[in-house]
């Protein structure tokens, strides 16, 4: 599982020791310990078990557990699935029973726990647990690493943080390029991490290849989420279109659809009577999302886009109360900066130097950071209005040439000029 070199280094650096400290503390020439830690040289048992004592990493060699082993593959196989009722049991049973450090399957019950966490996108306790994955990729075996890369860059993906989504992702093909040629979810990841860096095509591309290979995999889980992401591709927000096909096709969907499939209709549902301007059946699917969704994560999510509704049905009251909602809850950086753009717009304050300062010097900075192109586009569009409004044309113009604003962004600031 492990690389022994890899993890050698990994717990000497741990404990802040030079090679040659190590050396000494074995009985061995810095050039044998460096050998060992590049790969080029094999320990003698009997070493080894010398080496793990001096650096305390003896549950790495403690008993294997078969069985144990088989329940925790078969629960990552239960989430990879998507198949939340079994992999609810799994994760109370291991509740029960406890693994603890001595075990030698210890990171990949880690590994189970961070990915259960994504499953039920409890983002929060998932952050917890990230610096330990990190960490442990380091040392183990490149097969070995993929999942962990996988799973580490599904949660950037949630985090809205695409840069280092991809920085995973591209390590996950390097690490199991043939798994990752056949894995519909790599596929899905990528397609969504270019489409909020407004990389259209690739996002096209590459969630056509994850509905193929979900397909030939009779995975209709993964069907689902690939049709779901293609259909929201679609919804380019530059002029009106008749969607009645796919609001067929949602509502199909709907039918057999439940727990966070659901929740993903719905709010497909609603981009869709948005694209549309059909506001009213928008907000039908967004409150039901309210209503039913008992995930922090999903449930800023609708609120966010429930606001954004509301706003466009000028129901400012409304939106505003869902905004003060969101503003009590835990959010994530990229969420609280959302909702403080979407409550200046409801205010009519966006025109202020408060604003302006705020979005240039942190809000397109951090956007900019996170590789994420629709916000730092969608920042452009309301200073470019914003500026127009004022007649400050030269600078409005400076702004429009990054973006000049979508139908949706057009209509909220023709509703809600600055004051």
């Amino acid at each position: 599982m492990y690389e022994v070199g890899k993890l050698i280094k990994f717990h000497r650096k741990k404990k802040n020791w030079s090679q040659q400290q190590l050396a000494r503390k074995v009985n061995r020439s810095i050039s044998t310990i460096c050998k060992i830690e590049l790969g080029k040289q094999q320990p003698s048992k009997q070493l080894l078990l010398h080496i793990f004592q001096v650096l305390n990493v003896n549950r790495h060699i403690k008993r294997k557990r078969p069985k144990l082993s088989r329940q925790l593959f078969t629960w990552q196989k239960n989430m990879t699935n998507q198949q939340f009722d079994v992999a609810d049991r799994y994760y109370h049973h291991f509740k029960q029973v406890g693994i603890t450090d001595s075990d030698d399957h210890i990171e990949l019950y880690r590994l189970c726990q961070f990915q259960y966490a994504l499953l039920h996108y409890n983002t929060e306790h998932a952050s917890k647990l990230l610096p330990h994955l990190i960490k442990y990729t380091e040392v183990f075996s490149p097969q070995i690493s993929y999942p962990y890369y996988k799973a580490i860059s599904y949660y950037f993906i949630l985090k809205q943080h695409f840069a280092n989504a991809l920085t995973y992702l591209n390590k996950a093909v390097a690490a199991h390029p043939k798994q990752a040629k056949k894995d519909s979810d790599i596929h899905l990841y990528y397609a969504i991490s270019y489409y909020y860096m407004n990389k259209n095509q690739q996002a096209t591309d590459y969630v056509n290849k994850a509905l193929q290979l979900s397909q030939n995999a009779l995975s209709p889980s993964h069907m689902l989420s690939s049709r779901l992401f293609m259909i929201i591709n679609s919804f380019t927000g530059q002029v009106p279109m008749e969607t009645n096909t796919v609001t067929v096709e949602l509502l199909n969907m709907l039918e057999h659809a439940k727990g966070m499939n659901a929740f993903f209709i719905h709010y497909a549902l609603g981009k869709s009577y948005v694209e549309s301007q059909d506001y009213e059946s928008a907000l039908k699917y967004s409150k039901i999302n309210l209503r039913q969704q008992t995930s922090p994560f999903l449930k800023q999510i609708a609120l966010l886009f429930c606001s954004f509704v509301y706003l466009l049905k000028q129901e400012t009251e409304q939106a505003l109360r869902l905004i003060g909602s969101a503003e009590e809850m835990k959010l994530s950086k990229a969420l609280e900066y959302e909702f403080f753009i979407l409550k200046a717009i409801a205010q009519q304050s966006y025109g202020s130097e408060e604003f302006h300062h705020k979005v240039r010097k942190k809000i397109i900075p951090f956007f900019q950071n996170t590789n994420n192109i629709q916000a730092i586009y969608y920042c452009h569009a309301i200073l470019g209005t914003a500026n127009y409004q004022k007649h400050n044309y030269k600078e409005a113009a400076n702004h429009y040439l990054i973006f000049p604003g979508n139908m949706y962004t057009k209509e909220l600031l023709n509703k809600y000029p600055q004051r």
